[in-house]
């Protein structure tokens, strides 16, 4: 938002937002105003002194809109990345960021059991608690969105420990492949 102050000697100066105080301009809502939806579409009132001037321009709160997300990242990984064969896997930990077409993100954190309101647009290719095996090592969790799974991207490599036993002539050793 920028302000043209002219004065009564026709000289003119542009002021922006940054320098409103300093110029003894203020606006109604005020700057730094928490607004809501109840906001939209409201002009914005700018007053200096005894002058007030209201904007052609109307506000417009925008949200997340879970129906438009056109990126996705892992923000954080899970908790948990190295496992030994036969063990669940736990997601707990893992953060991804969604983005919409507006740029806006929202967070969605993977805790076991808990759902939040965006965790159901999001799946991965291997599921929380599901048992990892020989097949499941140094593999990367896909994460993608239920509604286009071409919006995807994955976790860091999976590390399954395989578990073996060899024997010769009586003799028996137990391991673990690394």
């Amino acid at each position: 938002l920028k302000v043209k102050l002219t004065d009564k000697n026709d000289k003119s100066k542009v002021v922006e937002l940054k320098d409103f105080a300093a110029n003894g301009i203020t606006t109604v809502p005020s700057n730094e105003a928490t607004l809501s939806l109840a906001d939209n579409d409201k002009a914005i009132t700018v007053k200096k002194g005894e002058t007030t001037a209201t904007t052609t321009n109307t506000i417009e709160i925008i949200v997340f809109n879970p129906d438009k997300i056109v990126g996705i990242i892992v923000k954080n990984q899970p908790n948990k990345m190295v496992y030994d064969e036969g063990m669940a896997l736990d997601l707990d930990g893992m953060v991804i960021t969604l983005t919409d077409e507006n740029g806006l993100t929202k967070d969605v954190e993977f805790a076991r059991g808990a759902e939040t309101e965006y965790s159901k647009y999001i799946k991965t290719s291997i599921e929380d608690r599901d048992i990892l095996g020989e097949e499941h090592n140094e593999k990367f969790i896909i994460v993608s969105l239920n509604q286009n799974p071409n919006i995807k991207t994955q976790t860091e490599v999976l590390i399954v420990k395989h578990y073996f036993t060899i024997g010769y002539k009586g003799v028996w050793l137990n391991g673990v492949l690394d």
